[in-house]
């Protein structure tokens, strides 16, 4: 890992602990506005279903009771939580160990570019809220990469980044919780084939669901994925 990926994962790792030390609250807060806890639980429940559980993810999951949902980037637990509720199995990852407690949920502290999840274990992959926050292009072409790995034969991913409006991509230091990262369609298309997956669906968030549904468009977009 260069200098320049350690110095922006620490710039999260400690930025996140200093929010942890302010209570639950605040750390809920860090990763979405919200006003309360009970918000914060609701709200991930909507935004798990809204912006993962597309009708064409949907078509491509049965029985969920016996499958595997793994998150890249649990943040404070607000998703992995309701997808808990939708999957017989729950991992979340994420650079941090500032550890919520999510009873049924495995959380593991990763590296930031990689999974530390066995090969073709995992049936769905998600993220959302987080690739526009990593530290390169290369971190998010590792994560494609890994995606597939860790996906069964079939599995489906619901991949999340900054758009960027012209094709190629860019990335910024900027302070913590900032976007960081945009990548054009095209190119996070390219990039998700040479991984090994095939793109099988594509569309945009929508900022503050449900509040902002379907009108209020996001910055980020999605591809949806499978191996």
């Amino acid at each position: 890992m260069s200098e320049v990926d350690a110095e922006h994962i620490a710039k999260y790792r400690d930025a996140i602990d200093k929010a942890a030390s302010g209570g639950e609250l605040a750390f809920q807060q860090w990763f979405c506005k919200s006003g309360s806890l009970k918000q914060t639980e609701i709200r991930g429940y909507w935004d798990f279903v809204i912006h993962n559980l597309t009708p064409k993810v949907m078509a491509e999951i049965s029985d969920p009771e016996n499958k595997t949902v793994l998150e890249i980037g649990y943040g404070g637990g607000r998703l992995i939580k309701a997808a808990s509720s939708f999957f017989g199995k729950a991992i979340g990852v994420d650079i941090h160990s500032s550890v919520p407690n999510i009873p049924s949920v495995t959380l593991l502290v990763g590296d930031g570019k990689t999974l530390p999840v066995e090969s073709e274990s995992v049936d769905f992959v998600y993220s959302f809220i987080v690739f526009l926050h990593l530290q390169s292009f290369d971190a998010f072409v590792s994560y494609l990469k890994e995606t597939r790995r860790v996906l069964r034969h079939g599995g489906i991913a619901q991949i999340y980044f900054g758009l960027k409006d012209v094709e190629g991509h860019s990335c910024n230091i900027v302070p913590a919780n900032h976007a960081s990262l945009e990548i054009g369609f095209e190119t996070a298309e390219a990039e998700a084939r040479k991984a090994g997956l095939s793109v099988i669906d594509k569309g945009r968030s929508y900022k503050s669901a449900p509040n902002g549904f379907p009108n209020v468009i996001g910055q980020q977009a999605y591809l949806t994925l499978k191996r």
